[in-house]
């Protein structure tokens, strides 16, 4: 990859949604992005092991190569991957911040890819994917919906329950 010296890596035995979002990003940007098996090998002499992670680490090290668990990374890599307010059109944005307010919560427009999910929460946030098709759908047609059908479409985009948002107070 034009000369990136770093390689990534998730942990195979319980990767979060981000994390194979990130990974599925980050391969994209041809970037080498592996999922090593998680073997353990206790040694005859001495009470250590190691597993396949730190044989990798160990190869870097020595081939002068950088080994980054995504985990470790992703939401600095979500921040790339965000689209700002200027990019979306007013309706849209006045929409996201009332809902905000509503279920107090932080909402991102993200660009996860289309075969990616509508949207995820996760760490207390709400990611809607900028590149699905049903976001597009929203997009495309904003200026003919009313402000409350716009909340609804959001509503359902994020499966949040419809009465729990204040939507009618």
């Amino acid at each position: 990859n034009n000369g990136n010296q770093t390689i990534y890596y998730h942990n195979s035995n319980n990767p979060d949604d981000l994390d194979l979002i990130v990974a599925k990003y980050l391969y994209g940007q041809e970037n080498l992005v592996i999922e090593p098996e998680s073997i353990y090998v206790q040694f005859r002499e001495g009470h250590e092991s190691a597993s396949s992670i730190d044989f990798m680490r160990i190869i870097s090290i020595v081939n002068y190569f950088r080994f980054i668990d995504i985990h470790s990374i992703s939401k600095d890599k979500v921040r790339e991957m965000q689209v700002s307010d200027h990019e979306l059109p007013p309706k849209i944005i006045n929409s996201i911040r009332t809902l905000e307010s509503k279920i107090y919560k932080q909402i991102n427009i993200v660009r996860f890819g289309p075969d990616s999910k509508p949207s995820i929460y996760l760490h207390d946030i709400y990611y809607i994917n900028f590149d699905h098709h049903n976001f597009s759908i929203l997009l495309n047609n904003n200026h003919k919906l009313e402000e409350v059908t716009l909340e609804i479409y959001f509503i359902a985009l994020l499966k949040l329950d419809l009465l729990c948002t204040s939507l009618f107070s």
